[in-house]
């Protein structure tokens, strides 16, 4: 006969409290040393928490205006060769599937690829903190604290491979261009 050992609820909540927040101290490692320190104060953790809402607002605007100026600048070029008759929408279709196949397409999508999922954990990681750690405030918010800033980190590094994925089609778009003798479009 297994003998079972069943740990009381209460006990097994307050292992639950220390797991969790040994995990947030351990994933938020990236963050500065004052920084984890100033975590443990909870006036500091409460007002930090408006920080990384600012933060995290300012990342999806930087975000969502680097989508708008790098697709207004590629669909300018790419309606260039159209216009003079280089491209048809199927040879536009055809080509930025292809750009992706040498080594260097690979290693931009690789980079990109890497980069979106170092994001991704972290928000998921954040998302899970906030809903685990709902009935306990006061840890909530530390490990929000100590969690956040990894978090803002990622999102500069998701921008940055973005960036390099933006400027690679249009580089390799310029390429076309300049071998066709098409001038492309002066835009910002």
């Amino acid at each position: 006969m297994e003998i079972i050992a069943v740990m009381p609820a209460r006990k097994m909540k307050n292992t639950l409290i220390i797991i969790s927040t040994v995990a947030a101290c351990l994933l938020g490692s990236g963050a500065h040393a004052d920084h984890r320190q100033d975590c443990e104060s909870a006036d500091y953790a409460k007002r930090y928490d408006d920080t990384f809402a600012a933060g995290m607002k300012n990342n999806v605007e930087r975000l969502r205006q680097q989508q708008a100026a790098h697709q207004k600048k590629l669909d300018g070029m790419v309606a260039a060769l159209k216009q003079r008759g280089v491209w048809s929408d199927d040879d536009s279709v055809t080509f930025f599937t292809n750009i992706w196949a040498d080594e260097s397409g690979k290693a931009v999508e690789a980079g990109r690829k890497k980069a979106t999922e170092r994001w991704k954990i972290q928000v998921l990681t954040i998302q899970s903190w906030d809903a685990t750690m709902s009935d306990h405030p006061a840890q909530k918010t530390r490990g929000m604290c100590l969690l956040a800033p990894r978090v803002l980190d990622e999102a500069v590094v998701f921008y940055d491979a973005l960036e390099k994925v933006w400027s690679y089609m249009e580089m390799k778009v310029a390429e076309v261009a300049k071998d066709k003798n098409v001038t492309l479009p002066a835009l910002p």
